[in-house]
């Protein structure tokens, strides 16, 4: 990408639009999505710059940001204090101007026309750790003659979204769902757009009935009629006890959008959740010291867990096979019990109505054979 230090630094932050939708007539943005790479390369490349942030995390792994907009304001002189205070801790991460404006994104939709576009909604890079994430309320469109445009909108039209569906209908895409920045996110609310493909104008639509609630990670269906719209899977933010928690969604809604209703169209109240993580904060595994690890192919040793960790020892069960290292299943009394394992935690989730005392009693059993192959103590939730 052959850019220059003034239009990088002119054009490199995140904005939002004035207008709904705001043309974003910005060479630097354009050449980020055309070149398809992360900002990385250039921070290597412009990493003199007048705008600075300060990013550590404190003992309780709570991420504390300090930003410095102009190096002559007092402001440095704390910047600098803070820097001693922390110096030695390899959290510590200094680096300037705030998130670079990119296109190397996940949780981004992407929808094909008959025309030839491409339609790209929102998405995020990286992770709340990384200098450059952030989150996107943007609509990115790709023409087959490699034409880019792109369009911002004001954030209290079109928050920031990832991890929503995008579902086309007729001459608009309807945009379900999302994770978004933790700030704007409103448990038992389903946010619910609607994208006008000739104007690119976004307009909320005002659902009602028995929606999903904060959903995110879904899938959508369209109906054949193309009437309605129907959501499975995904997760599903609420507040517990005064706490924001995860939960995968187990039933199926439609949105019928004659109307703007949701309809709950499954019943599974007997199925239950459990999450099991760790009791001290952090990843299930210790990393192992792969400093001298060869191997051939180049793959790193397993360090995930083994099938027998959820076979419970005195439940009658009969093993899924699933060819996954993150999903486990068993079926006891016909009904499976199916395990979701990441970095952090395992879900499981009861997949039917079995006696309370069965379920009880497998869960702690796998919940026993989960502390003893990671070899720390561990705490158990329902959700």
């Amino acid at each position: 990408m052959k850019l220059d230090r003034k239009t990088f630094e002119q054009q490199r932050s995140l904005r939002f639009g004035r207008t709904n939708p705001e043309r974003m007539r910005l060479a630097f943005w354009e050449a980020m999505v055309q070149d398809g790479n992360g900002p990385y390369r250039l921070r290597e490349r412009f990493e003199a710059h007048a705008v600075t942030y300060i990013q550590f995390m404190n003992p309780s792994k709570t991420r504390v940001l300090f930003q410095f907009r102009k190096p002559s304001e007092v402001l440095v002189g704390l910047g600098k204090a803070l820097v001693a205070l922390v110096k030695g801790n390899n959290r510590c991460r200094i680096s300037a101007g705030g998130p670079i404006w990119n296109f190397d994104r996940m949780g981004q939709t992407r929808t094909k026309l008959v025309d030839g576009r491409t339609i790209c909604v929102g998405g995020e890079h990286e992770d709340h750790y990384d200098p450059d994430f952030a989150i996107y309320n943007d609509v990115v469109v790709l023409h087959p003659d490699d034409q880019v445009e792109i369009y911002g909108y004001p954030k209290a039209v079109f928050p920031p979204t990832d991890f929503h569906t995008a579902s086309l209908i007729g001459d608009r895409i309807i945009i379900i769902g999302g994770l978004g920045y933790l700030d704007a996110r409103r448990p038992g609310f389903t946010p619910v757009q609607s994208l006008d493909l000739s104007t690119y104008r976004i307009e909320p639509i005002a659902a009602t009935g028995s929606s999903p609630g904060w959903i995110f990670k879904h899938e959508a269906e369209i109906d054949p009629s193309g009437e309605s719209i129907t959501i499975r899977g995904g997760e599903i933010e609420f507040e517990k006890a005064g706490v924001r928690v995860h939960r995968q969604n187990i039933e199926e809604y439609r949105l019928h959008l004659a109307d703007g209703r949701w309809e709950q169209i499954t019943d599974r109240r007997d199925w239950r959740q459990f999450e099991i993580k760790r009791k001290a904060f952090g990843m299930l595994f210790d990393l192992p010291d792969l400093s001298n690890f060869r191997c051939g192919d180049g793959n790193l040793p397993r360090i995930w867990f083994d099938d027998e960790v959820f076979q419970p020892k005195s439940v009658p069960h009969d093993p899924i096979l699933i060819e996954d290292l993150n999903l486990f299943a068993l079926e006891v009394d016909q009904v499976t019990i199916r395990a979701e394992v990441d970095a952090f935690m395992v879900r499981l989730i009861v997949e039917g109505k079995l006696p309370e005392q069965t379920v009880n009693r497998a869960i702690e059993e796998i919940f026993e054979n989960i502390e003893t192959a990671i070899g720390a103590p561990c705490q158990i939730e329902e959700l």
